[in-house]
């Protein structure tokens, strides 16, 4: 009579267990789904993948764990996934409820994942003018309209923006109609600049004053004469010193 073949475990959604496929050793995984024919969907730690693995393939972490989850010495140096991959196993075996990768595609194949463009946004922004302010002023991004809440940095306080924005208008614009009206001194010398015809009469006097008395009694026609041969010049260099000197002091 032949012996017995013990009757493989049946394992439900959550189980530890040790997953082996075609051309890689076991491994440490948990079960995501069952199928009828005893077949499961398993997370593979390390990886974060999954697959569907035969029935016969798979076996109970926590009894088989000193025989398929330690390494020999010699091949301790090639195995670091699968150190790794047992690493994060014996965590999610420690505290099952913290396995969020496990949850997260376990709630992926059960189509009650939700996509993150279709969650609200409930979170609260301070706006600009209550920052400034100090008031800590809050609104909520999903009563705002959609232009606004997909970009933050449009959220500010738009009544007092426009009453600076008014402000600002009403003060250029005395500056900016006397700027049309008066001419534009770009020396600054308008208040300063002396009239360049008083400079030469007083020039013209000095030099009368510095002539000989011989010469200012001289008779107009010989005067005259002198000044229609060239003779009678002024000092142009100095008239044009003194100009600058007084310009610019």
């Amino acid at each position: 009579m032949s012996p017995r073949k013990m009757a493989k475990p049946l394992f439900v959604v959550g189980d530890f267990v040790f997953a082996k496929l075609r051309g890689y050793r076991a491994w440490p995984a948990r079960v995501l789904q069952r199928f009828s024919n005893g077949n499961c969907n398993v997370f593979f730690y390390g990886t974060c993948n999954y697959a569907r693995v035969p029935r016969r393939q798979i076996c109970d972490f926590e009894s088989n764990l000193d025989r398929l989850g330690t390494l020999r010495a010699r091949s301790a140096g090639s195995n670091a996934s699968f150190r790794g991959a047992m690493c994060h196993a014996r965590n999610a075996f420690s505290n099952p409820s913290k396995d969020f990768g496990f949850y997260q595609l376990l709630a992926v194949l059960n189509g009650d994942c939700v996509n993150a463009e279709d969650l609200p946004m409930e979170y609260e922004v301070v706006t600009e003018a209550a920052a400034i302010a100090g008031k800590g002023d809050t609104v909520k991004t999903s009563d705002l309209p959609i232009e606004y809440a997909g970009d933050l940095a449009a959220i500010v306080d738009t009544g007092d923006v426009e009453s600076k924005r008014q402000s600002v208008e009403a003060d250029a614009l005395p500056i900016e109609c006397e700027l049309e009206n008066d001419p534009v001194d770009i020396f600054g010398t308008e208040d300063t600049e002396p009239d360049s015809v008083s400079i030469a009469e007083e020039l013209q006097s000095q030099s009368d004053s510095d002539k000989p008395s011989d010469e200012i009694n001289k008779n107009p026609d010989s005067a005259e004469e002198d000044s229609n041969n060239g003779d009678y010049n002024l000092d142009f260099d100095e008239i044009k010193e003194e100009l600058l000197r007084n310009l610019y002091t």
